[in-house]
């Protein structure tokens, strides 16, 4: 919680909630509200297109005629999910996690592309 902010020698509530304040405070500040409304839309958005994903996925492979392998398809993309969480994790403590998530982008985007140009 960082250093009391009491001169005496014990530290005491005041102090404790003075710095929970203070880091309050900071997180809520007006310049950074454009900052947390930008996170939590990408959040969402990440959020939505993942699921809408696992769902669509398998109408598609209905649509290409391949009903008998539909739900093994959607079973392996919930795998690559979890094996995508742990290479995130992995990548996040070595590169950093600005970093990591700079790189999902790009890597995400070009595989977007990639997709829609082989279609």
């Amino acid at each position: 919680d960082g250093p009391p902010l009491a001169t005496d020698d014990a530290p005491s509530q005041t102090a404790r909630y003075t710095t929970w304040r203070a880091k309050l405070a900071q997180l809520t500040h007006g310049s950074l509200l454009r900052l947390h409304l930008l996170s939590c839309s990408v959040a969402w958005c990440l959020n939505f297109a993942s699921k809408g994903s696992e769902i669509w996925v398998g109408v598609y492979v209905e649509r290409l005629g391949l009903r008998h392998i539909s739900r093994s398809i959607y079973f392996f993309s919930l795998g690559g999910k979890v094996l995508g969480d742990l290479v995130n994790v992995k990548l996040s403590e070595r590169l950093g996690r600005i970093r990591t998530l700079q790189l999902c982008f790009i890597s995400s985007s070009a595989l977007l592309f990639c997709f829609l140009a082989a279609s």
